[in-house]
């Protein structure tokens, strides 16, 4: 039974060699993301908990996992003008790369990352600041209430409902 269990996990790690450096560069990705939003929450003083960890954790093995089954159709299929599961990657790679911009403009509060989150993200803000809308995306995110997040750049003046009248 050992030897079966042996060679079927031997068949599989074979068959899912060839992505390894795909598996290694989304899981930079990650930690990179994961450092810099750490990072972020140490600067905005929320608390660094297991829970935000494990979100981390479940993420990459689900990106993992996405991988796996893209390449595994990729080969069923036998489509070679066109690799699914390196088109999948770097789509991965770039949502991690946004979410990294908007930790670090988050952390520095530069107006350059601003700026660029405003290009990439192609929408206006819905409060007007970009800043506050990720801050307030992260915290509905993970749980850390439903208030909304004070003006880091302007004080208080660019989140001021319109008076009713």
């Amino acid at each position: 039974m050992k030897e079966i269990a042996l060679k079927a996990s031997i068949g599989v790690m074979a068959f899912f060699l060839p992505i390894a450096e795909l598996f290694f560069i989304v899981f930079c990705f990650v930690c990179a993301d994961l450092v810099t939003g750490t990072m972020a929450a140490k600067n905005r003083h929320l608390p660094r908990t297991p829970r935000r960890f494990r979100k981390s954790v479940a993420k990459f093995k689900s990106y993992l996992i996405v991988i796996m089954l893209s390449f595994g159709a990729d080969k069923i299929l036998g489509a070679e003008w066109f690799m699914t599961h390196r088109a999948i990657c770097a789509f991965l790679c770039g949502v991690e790369f946004v979410s990294m911009l908007e930790n670090i403009a988050v952390i520095t509060g530069n107006s350059v990352f601003v700026r660029l989150i405003k290009l990439i993200r192609g929408k206006v803000s819905p409060s007007g600041n970009v800043l506050n809308d990720i801050l307030d995306e992260k915290q509905n995110y993970y749980g850390y209430g439903g208030q909304p997040t004070a003006d880091i750049m302007h004080g208080d003046e660019g989140n001021k409902a319109p008076a009713k009248n």
